[in-house]
């Protein structure tokens, strides 16, 4: 994977130049479709797919529209699928699994280290750090997400 390379470092803790990416066009593309899947309205799911999959076609070697889907194979999982291959390494995965309900699945049918054997339902929420717990000083005592 080459998008986060920075060929001006020399070693691993050189500083960088390169900005980080905070969001991008192509996800928000990716929610409209994700919207659009939920709202029943595949057409427009496929068009915002397919303008992400036009972006990435090589425009030299292949016809346009190769890379375009059609409103029928529009699903939850087409969408999640996308968004691995245009979202990959950045920060929003367990947010988009989450959210979407699929987290405890797509772990376990995906993933083949220690994540597979080892997710529960506990992890749809993430544990709030014990230091933000306790600097809430009124009122009922701040509580912990369940099974933390």
């Amino acid at each position: 994977m080459m998008k986060y390379l920075d060929r001006t470092r020399n070693e691993a803790n050189d500083g960088s130049d390169r900005p980080v990416i905070i969001y991008r066009l192509a996800e928000t593309y990716l929610l409209a479709a994700e919207a659009a899947y939920k709202m029943n309205d595949l057409p427009n799911a496929a068009k915002y797919i397919n303008v992400i999959r036009e972006r990435a076609r090589d425009k030299e070697n292949s016809v346009e529209g190769a890379l375009d889907i059609q409103p029928s194979e529009v699903t939850l999982e087409y969408i999640l699928e996308e968004r691995t291959r245009e979202l990959l390494a950045e920060h929003c995965r367990w947010n988009d699994l989450a959210r979407t309900g699929t987290l405890l699945q797509r772990v376990r049918v995906y993933d083949n280290h220690v994540a597979r054997v080892n997710i529960a339902d506990k992890h749809w929420l993430r544990p709030i750090p014990r230091d933000q717990i306790e600097r809430t000083t009124t009122g009922e005592p701040y509580p912990q997400n369940p099974e933390w």
